[in-house]
């Protein structure tokens, strides 16, 4: 999931990283984690509502009415429930096409976070 806020120009750039920053775009990576940082791996509608949007993500959105939520389409993020949750609560989501993690911009994130890290002096011994 990622929270967008985006005061678009029209200016044209070759890398993601120049979009984001000629667009003006905030990329606030939310993947879900667990406390010791490892992957959640099953995260189902009512846990992604109780747990992660109600606590978190609408009180941010609803405090920041210029920002869009994005989510990518794993289920707990398109269930119907969640979809009318979110309607309810007046919460801007952008649409989503299925199956292209290309367009998604936390990938490109991870990514360039990924060579930094690779690219430093000493490099960290366990990734």
């Amino acid at each position: 999931m990622t929270l967008q806020h985006d005061n678009t120009t029209s200016q044209t750039a070759h890398s993601v990283h120049d979009v984001l920053q000629d667009r003006n775009v905030s990329v606030l990576p939310w993947p879900a984690k667990s406390p010791d940082l490892n992957p959640i791996k099953h995260v189902w509608d009512l846990r992604y509502r109780e747990d992660i949007l109600l606590p978190h993500v609408v009180p941010f959105l609803q405090a920041h009415a210029d920002m869009t939520l994005q989510r990518d389409n794993a289920t707990s993020h398109t269930a119907c429930s969640v979809h009318n949750f979110l309607q309810d609560r007046n919460v801007s989501v952008l649409p989503w096409p299925a199956k292209s993690p290309d367009l998604n911009p936390i990938e490109h994130v991870w990514d360039l976070l990924d060579r930094r890290v690779r690219a430093r002096a000493i490099p960290p011994r366990n990734v």
